[in-house]
Formats: C-alpha cells, structure tokens, sequence
C-alpha cells in the first residue's frame, strides 16, 4: 500500500529513503503455501515480470508468486540440484545457484530453464546476484571462489584468500564492486569486475555471516547468524555491529526495503526484522510458529516477501509507504557532466562498456541544491565502440533496475531526455553495455513544495510549431544553418499566459547532416547545451521541459538546415488548484511487447493500429486515476522495419496529431515522454507501422 505525504529528511541519502517513511509497525503479514509439500523454500527474489520468484530446496523447483498470490512451480532439470540463491539478471530471467548440483541456472519469466556447469567440481554455488557489468556474480560454498557467469553461459572463477572461507551472501556494492560473506573465515569480501579481493575481518570471532545487501547509506549490511547481529561495512571497510535483541534469533537474509531501512529474518527467533541506517531495530513475529524465514526480499508496492523453509510458505508484509509531493524549479539549461572533457569527476573518461559511473549532480556548476530529489536531465551519448546497446540510468545506491534511458545500435550520436531521481548524495548512476562518452545537460530538478516551485498542468497533446507549414510566427520557412529563431509559444494550442516553462517533444527533419539543436528561453544568452543531434540527416525526436523566456517565447538554434516540429503536453506554473504534483519511483518497466502476450506484453503493435495501456495496473505499482493523472515515461520502439512514427494519448480521446518518436531507418529508439492519462489511468499506443514498444516509468503526476 502507497500513501501521500512523509517526512522529508534529506541527509545524502537516495531518494527513497530519504523521502519514504514506514507508517505502521509491526506491519500485517500474509502467508501463502507453497502447493508442494516439504519443498523447503530457501530464497527468494524480486523478478522483472512484477512477480516474486523462489527456490525450492528439496522441492527441486523454482517458484513463482503472481501478482494474485498464486504460486506455480518449474521443476529444475537436474534432480536433487538443491537451488538456493536467486536474482534477477540484466536479460529478464532469473538466474539461480543450484548447490549440489553444481550448476547455475536461468528461468525465463515463461518459466523455461537452461543450466550451465560451473568448472570446479563440487564447487557448490550458492548466492547470486547481478553485477553492475551485465554478468551474474555468485558464491561457491565449498569451492571457496566467487563465479562470474555471463548471461550467454560464460564463467570464470577467482579463488578467494582464505582457505575454507564458505563464502555464502553477495551483493552489489554502491562502489561498483560485488560484496561478500565468508562465513568460514568470519569476513566479509569485496572483489572488483575485474577479479581484485579484498577481505575485512569481522570483530566478533565466529559470527557466521551469512546475508548482504547495500543500504540506503551507501554501506553494505550483513546478518550475523551465530553472532546474532547486523552488520554493517562501509566501502572503505569500516565494519559496526549492532545486536539483535532477540536471543539466539539467528539473522539470516537481509534486504533493503522502500522505506529506506534493513530488513531481515530471523530464523531461529521465527521474526522478521527491520533496522534502520542509524542501527535502530524493530522485531515482528511471523504467524506460523516454527516457520523458519529464510530469503527476503523487496518488491515493487512496498511489500517484503520472505520464504519459511520449515514453514513451507511465502510470507507477505505490507509496507505503508509514504510518497512525498515534488515541485519543479527550473534553471537555465546548463551542463552537468562531458566526459569527452578532461579526466575529473565530471569530465573523462568515457564510460567503459560493461560499467557504469557515478555522477555527483550537485557538485556540478549548475546550482542544484542538495535537497533536489530528481532532476530533469537531457543525456547525449557519443558511441565509441561502433554501437551502444543501452544505456541506463538511475538513482546511486540502489541496485540497477531492469530499464533502458536510450540506445545506439548504429554508433551515431543520440540523445533523450528523462527525469532521474536522486540517489546517495544527489548521484545518479549511468551504466553502458558499450563504451561511450556520455553528456547531461540539467534544465531543471524536483523538490518539496516552496516559494517559486511549479506544479505541472496537462494539456490534450497538441502542435505547437510546424516549420514545414506556410510561413507565420509558428510556421515555416525552415531553420537556416546557424540560425536562431524565437517562438512565441504562448499563441499556441490554448496555453495561458504566465507560465513558467513547457513540456515539449520536439522534432527535427534535418535537410542536410544536423550537428546540433539547442532550445532554451528567449530573453537569455544561448546555453552550451544541446537538445538533440541528427549528424546523419534523420528525422529525430526527443523531449524537453523548456522554462518560458520573455513573452513566454523559447529560442531555436540549429547549426545546419532543418525543419522543426514541436508538440505540447502540457506546461509547469505558480501552484493552482488543478496543478499537479511529481512523485518520482524506482525507475521501473511496465510494457514490452516482446514478451509472451497479456496485458503488458506482446503481441507486437501492428502497422496501423492502436493498443491501450493501463498502466496502473500494471507490475510497477502506479495507482489509479484521479491519484495519478500523467506518466512520466521512456518510450522505446523495436520495429520490424522503417517507422514513420508512433504517437501516444491518453485513452478515451480521439487521437491527436503529434508524433512521440520516430524511426525511418527500422533501428531501436527511444524517447522520453509525459503522457495524461485516460479517466482509466490508460494510455493509447499507435504505430504507423509495426513495431515492439517498450515502456520504463520513473514517475507520475498526481494532485
């Protein structure tokens, strides 16, 4: 269950802990058998389906927890393989660590297996977990090695230091890394993507560390099950510790929750834990007695969910998560980070293929104040390795989600907007499959309500400017090489006067190679900026949010001849009764028309047609209409050929003439896009020709 409101603490930490609180404690807790009997589920993990995903240890199957808390079971090829550990992994299955049978294995969301050997015999995989290069990173028990297995199968291994070290728990670290429990050796590890181990003693000896994941600070937490503490270790491996208050309770997984604190279990006192990042501890007794929790993880909706070996069922708590209101504050265009400049932290290098770079918003140049919670960018990249898969970006701290910001399969110059929320310290990260030099140019960030912040006010989608038209103040002739041309914005589409900025998708139909257009306000000196590139002459797209200049005109510049085309969705102003509020979440997938066929999967748009999304019923908990009002979304198309343009609207309206994106040379693009919704909380899709369509959210608008 989501709730409005929430203390506000921002104190360098990510978005959603510093803007989440949790409302009710002990929170009510559901359980769900698992139909086979004695299956002894173990672990448990949240997938990119919107479903939860489990083990089962002498079951030998893997799990599935639909969103109507119906349990399927797939049974594991390998008999008695004993599966422990599960994640999802950067393909869109989950990827589990068979213990006995020495294998890891891949489930598809349709709940297909593949399984893949790992090279030491008896090495016994046991925890698994995705690694900020795109591979999975897992720990073998007996072998005392940490795996790296790539999602085509491929695996190496890396030895650790300590003999007998039992290495169990791994997670990603905010720094990069991946970190480990040696429950053998009574450490906990770090090894790079490159191989390097470093290892940090514990200072209570025997203290079986078991599970890990990274917190809201930036540090990583651990449970100690013989010691029976959580631990906590900071990325230079400072290591605290602080006690379980239940005798004996045997701490054993450990999660990071959407209110921002630990959660875990407690096996033996047959609990459920939570501990704050300030080391605050909360017990909760699970109903059935004996129940022995295991695994524990967060999924979307505020809820933790956690697996009971002995019990042999999935538990459900709801969290009450509170949704903090955000305003926008523009600034002047300005550029935040190049990393074709020299090497700094906000210059060079390129990002690496496979890795991914923290970005510290706030130290930039542009004067965004630490308390901004999202911010609204225009990222550019320029490919150096002849493609770029994807490049995503998120909020620092939190674990990379399953969502593309953009993509140059062709190597060319690309950019798009979107709004990013803040993570650890106001840092965003940006992770790309290839190596690139990436450009992030602000235009404005979200914070809580006060004196000059502005609330957004949707319109029906609507063109504002067409230079393709005859000849007047919104019309053509077309942009001139080196020329900059104002817009008087205000005269268009029913937009008041005395707005402060607008929400654009602007689209240029170059004549020639286009290196670069900038938009920003009339009345100001032109920004080192760029809203979009078109370098091998085709018609591109890309949004923006746009402050007003004087008379509410906004200003064009193109280095080389182009037409321009420029839709409207709405705009931002001083607070009103029908304004609307930002409420930013976990960047999160929705639709992709390349899975199976339901609701928010496939089939394919067809050329021609429409297809209506509800999107708040969809897997990234969304609420309803009137709650929400318009998405904020990344709109990535896959056509099976040339598409001249999908347009998106809100359902039940007739479709408008704008065009969301575009893509005439049949390649992977994407756009971002705010998108009303329908009395339904639906949006409309339409393809001139056919395409797949993926859509990521990262926020909505609402009262």
């Amino acid at each position: 269950m989501r709730q409005r409101g929430g203390t506000l603490c921002f104190t360098g930490v990510f978005l959603t802990c510093a803007t989440l609180a949790q409302a009710q404690f002990p929170p009510p807790i559901t359980e769900i058998p698992v139909p086979t009997a004695a299956s002894i589920p173990v672990n448990i993990a949240a997938g990119p389906d919107g479903a939860v995903w489990f083990t089962e240890s002498s079951g030998n199957q893997i799990g599935r927890v639909t969103a109507g808390n119906v349990i399927l079971e797939y049974p594991i090829p390998t008999a008695a393989s004993f599966p422990n550990g599960i994640a999802a992994g950067p393909d869109g299955a989950l990827w589990f660590a068979e213990f006995q049978g020495n294998q890891i294995g891949r489930v598809t969301t349709a709940g297909s297996i593949t399984e893949f050997p790992i090279p030491t015999a008896s090495g016994g995989p046991w925890n698994i977990v995705a690694g900020a290069d795109g591979a999975l990173w897992f720990t073998e028990f007996t072998g005392a090695q940490i795996g790296r297995i790539t999602t085509a199968g491929a695996v190496t291994e890396y030895p650790l230091p300590s003999a007998f070290s039992g290495p169990t728990g791994i997670a990603a670290g905010t720094d990069g890394a991946l970190w480990f429990a040696e429950s053998g050796a009574n450490k906990i590890g770090r090894i790079t993507i490159t191989g390097s181990i470093s290892e940090y003693a514990i200072p209570t000896s025997i203290s079986g560390p078991t599970g890990i994941a990274a917190g809201a600070d930036g540090a990583l937490w651990f449970t100690e099950s013989s010691g029976n503490k959580i631990g906590r270790v900071t990325t230079a491996g400072i290591i605290s510790e602080y006690p379980v208050p239940t005798p004996s309770g045997g701490p054993a997984g450990i999660t990071l929750a959407q209110d921002g604190a630990l959660w875990f279990t407690e096996s033996s006192g047959n609990k459920i834990g939570r501990i704050t990042t300030a080391g605050v501890i909360s017990e909760a007794p699970i109903p059935t007695a004996s129940g022995d929790p295991l695994g524990i993880a967060s999924a979307r909706g505020g809820a933790l969910w956690f697996a009971e070996t002995n019990g042999n069922k999935i538990g459900k708590a709801a969290l009450s998560i509170a949704e903090p209101a955000l305003q926008l504050q523009t600034v002047t265009p300005c550029r935040v980070i190049d990393t074709r400049g020299a090497t700094g932290p906000l210059g060079g290098p390129s990002i690496a293929g496979g890795t991914f770079r923290t970005i510290a918003v706030p130290s930039s140049s542009c004067g965004v104040p630490p308390n901004a919670a999202a911010y609204s960018v225009n990222i550019t990249v320029v490919p150096k390795a002849g493609t770029l898969s994807y490049l995503t970006v998120w909020p620092a701290g939190q674990p990379q989600p399953l969502v593309s910001t953009l993509n140059s399969l062709s190597g060319a110059i690309r950019a798009n907007a979107a709004i990013v929320p803040a993570g650890a310290g106001g840092a965003i990260n940006a992770f790309a499959t290839d190596t690139t030099d990436v450009i992030i140019d602000i235009n404005g960030y979200f914070v809580p309500p006060s004196g000059g912040t502005l609330q957004f006010y949707p319109l029906p989608p609507c063109r504002v400017i067409d230079t393709r038209n005859p000849a007047g103040a919104l019309g053509g002739p077309s942009l001139a090489a080196a020329q900059t041309r104002s817009f008087p914005i205000s005269a268009a589409c029913g937009i008041p006067a005395g707005i402060s900025a607008y929400s654009f998708n602007v689209t240029v139909a170059p004549h020639e190679d286009l290196g670069y257009l900038t938009v920003w306000p009339t009345g100001v000196a032109q920004p080192v900026v760029s809203t979009l590139n078109s370098p091998a002459g085709e018609v591109l797209a890309n949004a923006a949010i746009v402050p007003a200049g004087s008379g509410g005109a906004v200003s064009f510049f193109a280095t080389d001849p182009t037409d321009l085309i420029v839709d409207i969705n709405g705009y931002f102003a001083s607070p009103g009764s029908s304004g609307l509020n930002f409420y930013a979440v976990t960047p999160c997938r929705i639709v992709d028309t390349r899975n199976l066929a339901g609701s928010f999967g496939g089939p394919a748009i067809l050329g021609g047609t429409t297809r209506s999304f509800a999107l708040s019923l969809g897997s990234c908990n969304l609420p309803a209409f009137p709650t929400e009002q318009a998405y904020s979304l990344n709109m990535t198309v896959v056509p099976q050929g040339p598409l001249g343009y999908p347009t998106t609207w809100p359902t039940g309206v007739n479709q408008p003439v704008v065009s969301t994106l575009n893509a005439l040379d049949g390649l992977v693009v994407a756009n971002a896009a705010i998108v009303p919704s329908g009395a339904t909380g639906s949006i409309n899709a339409f393809a001139s020709n056919t395409t797949d369509v993926i859509v990521d959210t990262n926020g909505y608008f609402g009262p």
